[in-house]
Parts: C-alpha cells; sequence; structure tokens
C-alpha cells in the first residue's frame, strides 16, 4: 500500500511528522472538474480523511499561528470535523466512517450506493419533515408509507439553532468562517445525533455574520434560513431528480 509523510499538528504536542498508509481512494464529480478523497491510516490505527489538492486561503495558509488556532479549536468539543492539516497539498481531517452528510447533495453521492443514499434521503425526511415533500417524493413508490416524526418540528429548529450558534462560536473564537454552508456539509450519524461541520477548504478570513454568498437569492446572508442549514435546498434538482422517476 502507498505511504505518506506528512506534518501534522495535535493540540497540546504542537507539529509532529507522522506515517500514513492510504486505504482508499475516492474521486468524485464536480462542475469544476473531480475532486480527489483518501482515507489514510497512521500507525495507531486512526483513521483520517485526506481532502488532496483543493485550495485554501492563502492568508491563513501563510500565517502558521492563525492555522494553529484554528486546528487548535476544531480539536475541541464543539461541531466542528477535528482537522489536523490545513494547506492547499492537504487538508487532513478525522475520518467517520459510518457518517454520512445531512442532505447527499450530487457532489457527494458518488461516494454512497443509490440505496444508501435513499434510505439517507427517506430518514431526512421522517427525522426532520421536508417543506417540499409533495416535489421531492412525487411518484415514489412506498414514501407515502412513511411516518413522519412528531418531534421533527423540534428536530429541525434544534439543528437549525445549534448549526448557526456552533458556525458563530467557531467565527468568535479564530476570526474566519465557513464561506460555503449548505446541508451536504454537515456531516451526521445515523440518527443525527452526532453532528461535525465539514468542507474546512472553504474557510475565509472574517465575521460570519457578515455571510452573504448571493447563491440563493431566498436565502444568502446570515443568519441563513433553515432549508440552507437543516435541507433540503429548494434548489436541489439532483435530489428532486433523483426520486421523480
Amino acid at each position: 500500500m502507498k505511504s505518506i509523510n506528512l506534518e501534522i499538528y495535535k493540540s497540546g504536542d504542537g507539529w509532529k511528522e507522522e506515517v500514513f498508509t492510504v486505504k482508499e481512494t475516492f474521486t468524485v464529480r464536480q462542475p469544476r472538474g473531480p475532486k480527489v478523497y483518501e482515507v489514510w491510516e497512521d500507525s495507531e490505527g486512526n483513521q483520517y480523511w485526506a481532502l488532496l489538492t483543493q485550495k485554501v486561503n492563502s492568508a491563513i495558509e501563510a500565517d502558521k499561528s492563525w492555522v494553529e488556532k484554528i486546528l487548535d479549536y476544531t480539536q475541541q468539543d464543539n461541531w466542528i470535523i477535528e482537522t489536523y492539516t490545513f494547506n492547499s497539498r492537504c487538508c487532513l481531517t478525522k475520518y467517520y466512517p459510518d457518517y454520512y452528510p445531512n442532505v447527499i447533495n450530487e457532489g457527494s453521492a458518488d461516494l454512497y450506493s443509490h440505496e444508501s443514499y435513499r434510505q439517507r434521503v427517506i430518514s431526512h425526511y421522517a427525522h426532520f419533515d421536508n417543506p417540499y415533500k409533495e416535489d421531492y417524493f412525487k411518484n415514489v413508490n412506498g414514501v407515502e408509507k412513511i411516518e413522519v416524526s412528531q418531534g421533527a418540528p423540534h428536530n429541525r429548529q434544534k439543528f437549525y439553532r445549534e448549526a448557526i450558534h456552533q458556525h458563530e462560536l467557531f467565527s468568535d473564537n479564530t476570526g474566519c468562517y465557513f464561506a460555503d454552508i449548505d446541508p451536504n456539509n454537515f456531516l451526521v450519524d445515523e440518527n443525527f445525533s452526532n453532528i461535525k461541520i465539514i468542507d474546512v477548504c472553504c474557510i475565509t478570513p472574517g465575521d460570519i455574520r457578515d455571510y452573504n454568498d448571493g447563491s440563493d437569492p431566498r436565502s444568502s446572508r446570515w443568519p441563513l434560513k433553515d432549508h440552507r442549514i437543516v435541507g433540503p435546498v429548494w434548489s436541489d434538482t439532483y435530489y428532486k431528480d433523483a426520486y421523480n422517476k
């Protein structure tokens, strides 16, 4: 198996070179070209998710103390994915093999089987309800039998409020924010009870309260509306088209 030598940062220990074994490689289709991800394992059996050759903010990358502040924060008890390197060669985070994006969009669907994807859509619907369910599940056999949890309104509001809070805490503590915020950038466990904010490559200098991505005329300023956090995003045609057949 292929081996990688890389210097990583761990809170309390500082920087140290580690040797990793590449366990798996994934190529994910993207509008601007494919992205490559790998699962790495260290000598103690700990596994990591490697985001390869994705550009990060150059101002942050050039400031070692700023990078360390970000990495320190991610390794504390919060929603941010534990991160050990931040540069344009490789962003290395903790690997959660049994977690899924809160909503699996087209960009991450290559990582899952169709059946896994379908089950996660249905689980999301049952747990959070779906404001667009009449469109999303039109002509999908069996969906009419799925019971939406009585706690769905509470689940949805709780997830939304805490996600907003976690993004603001990260910004307040690091002086930067996640520039790409959508439901697929929240990693969740089977029951949506443990959550991690991912896509660390998009971390950008600034205050999250000034956020304005302009991508969604219904919700582009902070705080984003709940469909931009909990999902599904109303314009996610892939999510719709996969089941409107």
